[in-house]
């Protein structure tokens, strides 16, 4: 009983499919959940070239600035980030020793 079932569904996710590649070549979007899996690009996470870190490294090369200043570098530099809470996750890219040196309080250079 369970093989006819699966079988069956398979046609019509094939069918789906071919639904949804001609829908998406009019320039429509299909929505609805992806029939089986993860859906690429799903998480709403955005998509950086660099990670934050060597982001980081490339906006305080030769500078000292503060957290503030580096987010603002960082985001004029194309980097973005849809998390709530960016500054903090700056800060704890900053608190890596191994790239950054803390030249003051609240103020950092790359190394």
């Amino acid at each position: 009983m369970v093989k006819p079932l699966q079988r069956r569904r398979d046609k019509l996710a094939a069918k789906l499919a071919d639904l949804d590649h001609q829908l998406g070549a009019m320039g429509v979007d299909a929505g609805g959940p992806a029939p089986r899996g993860r859906r690429v690009g799903a998480t709403g996470r955005s998509a950086n070239k660099t990670s934050l870190v060597e982001s980081l490294r490339g906006v305080l090369k030769g500078k000292v600035l503060s957290t503030s200043e580096a987010i603002e570098a960082v985001q004029k530099a194309g980097y973005t980030s849809t998390s709530k809470n960016f500054r903090v996750m700056v800060s704890i890219a900053l608190g890596r020793k191994k790239f950054f040196k803390r030249v003051e309080r609240g103020r950092y250079t790359a190394k």
